[in-house]
């Protein structure tokens, strides 16, 4: 498996997102307020260090080979770019103490994930 199948595959490793979700969370009250660099460090530090181990040391065959696998294999590159697109709307919302902006990021996370497991 080359890096760039690895980039696509470790995404849906059930770790891997439990930490993206738990890091995107906790780094928004901190957004809140407007704790600029620890939000950084907590909502993006766990996802960076959980992402480069996975692509160093796992075996992720059978990511590949999964249903879900098959499908981000096949998604388009720009839901996952819009997946980020939705958590910087969230931050910004939090940043401004808009809870329907932070709704709608997360709604726009959502709505990505939604449309890669449905194809």
């Amino acid at each position: 498996m080359n890096f760039s199948e690895k980039l696509i595959y470790h995404q849906i490793v059930p770790v891997k997102l439990a930490v993206d979700i738990v890091a995107g969370l906790a780094a928004l009250p901190l957004c809140w307020d407007h704790e600029v660099l620890l939000s950084l460090a907590v909502g993006a530090g766990p996802p960076v260090v959980v992402s480069a181990f996975l692509l160093a040391f796992v075996d992720l065959e059978k990511y590949k080979k999964s249903d879900l696998g098959k499908k981000m294999k096949n998604s388009d590159p720009i839901l996952h770019a819009a997946r980020l697109l939705g958590f910087a709307i969230s931050a910004t919302g939090a940043w401004y103490h808009d809870i329907w902006v932070i709704a709608a990021g997360l709604g726009v996370i959502g709505m990505c994930w939604a449309i890669i497991v449905k194809k």
